[in-house]
């Protein structure tokens, strides 16, 4: 269960009791926001939706958030929904519900991230990008760069998108090239079109320290390489500046974030093929999850994608992507060190292999998904 199914459900349950109590349901909001608690003793999620609506309808916040919770008890996929404080509601998933999700995940596969929200909607993204513009081509390929990921998390939240980058006439055919190669296709070099300002897309200016200077497009993909000019386009936020130190983005260990993120996707891989050479079915959790806290977490982060991509395109922060990809590693790799993922020599398969291997090919599509809006590659071996 994601968090917008979660989100969606207890909209549901709030719409029940208002009709119950013959009061109208309009007032449940449209979207009702669930977010983690700070203290995960606390449950899963936590919503405030009884304190919002409360006051309109002649109840007190506390009896509507124990009416909701009820409601919600009653539902097989809820574990427990206990009332907080003033009217917080606090939620426990039930392990059928995390069943779902991984199930939900390798069903929808490359597609895992689509959303209501943005699904079947039409949208078209025309930047105009000239290397004679202030920060030189550098800051011109960045925002080419963020457009085509704001287009990427578009389609993946399940909208139609068109594309046209647009090379002014101040442009240069090697620069041109230099965005083919990081998977921006230029289209024209002429003006005219819609174009997407540079604050609209919440774009860092970038800055580079260490390794040799970078002053160029061509520069910074000899020095990176193309995945890794990419993210370190998409990694840099929305500040007004972001230093890049060139040589730790270089270096193949995980002081780089993009060489991390890339690794967990390879070492993702490399547990489907053991497990598959080892008689692996590819069965779901079942009951069998969460067993362990790391286990609940990584759970939490792959039922976080398809919120984040909806963010990512309601506001073109794309850089929330890569902070994704990296707490998704980060997850997994907790997971992977607290939590045995393949039998030892001499012990029988058994259904809890099943489980966490399945969890790890649940969580290679997520990441597989991430690295796809980003734009770069995801590697099976290393």
């Amino acid at each position: 269960m994601t968090p917008a199914d979660l989100a969606d459900l207890v909209h549901r349950v709030a719409h029940q009791v208002l009709v119950a109590q013959g009061i109208d349901p309009s007032i449940v909001p449209k979207r009702v926001v669930v977010t983690r608690p700070r203290n995960p003793a606390h449950g899963d999620y936590a919503t405030n939706v009884a304190m919002q609506i409360a006051s309109r309808t002649g109840m007190r916040s506390v009896e509507l958030a124990e009416r909701i919770a009820s409601g919600l008890n009653s539902r097989e996929e809820i574990s427990r929904a206990a009332v907080a404080g003033p009217g917080f509601l606090n939620i426990s998933i039930a392990p059928l519900a995390h069943n779902a999700l991984v199930k939900q995940i390798l069903e929808a596969g490359p597609a895992y991230g689509e959303g209501p929200e943005f699904r079947d909607h039409s949208y078209a993204v025309c930047v105009e990008v000239s290397p004679a513009d202030a920060g030189g081509d550098l800051r011109a390929a960045q925002l080419a760069v963020v457009a085509d990921t704001l287009g990427r998390a578009l389609e993946l939240a399940g909208a139609r998108v068109s594309r046209k980058y647009v090379i002014s006439p101040r442009g240069t055919s090697e620069f041109a090239e230099s965005l083919g190669e990081l998977g921006v296709p230029v289209t024209s070099t002429s003006g005219g079109d819609v174009t997407i300002e540079a604050h609209q897309l919440n774009h860092a200016r970038l800055t580079f320290s260490g390794g040799k200077n970078v002053d160029t497009l061509a520069q910074l993909v000899q020095e990176l390489g193309i995945d890794g000019a990419r993210y370190c386009f998409v990694h840099a936020g929305t500040g007004a500046t972001a230093r890049t130190d060139t040589r730790r983005w270089s270096r193949q260990s995980t002081e780089n974030p993009l060489y991390w993120v890339q690794f967990c996707h390879a070492r993702m891989s490399w547990v489907e093929r053991t497990a598959n050479a080892l008689g692996y079915e590819g069965s779901v959790v079942g009951n069998q999850l969460p067993a362990h806290p790391c286990e609940e977490e990584l759970l939490r982060v792959l039922g976080d994608l398809p919120e984040v991509v909806a963010s990512v395109t309601r506001r073109g922060e794309v850089h929330r992507v890569t902070r994704y990809a990296e707490e998704l590693a980060q997850a997994w790799e907790s997971f992977y060190a607290s939590c045995q993922v393949l039998p030892k020599a001499g012990q029988a398969w058994d259904e809890m292999w099943s489980a966490r291997v399945t969890l790890t090919r649940a969580a290679r599509v997520a990441m597989a998904n991430v690295l796809h809006v980003i734009g770069i590659s995801a590697p099976e071996r290393m």
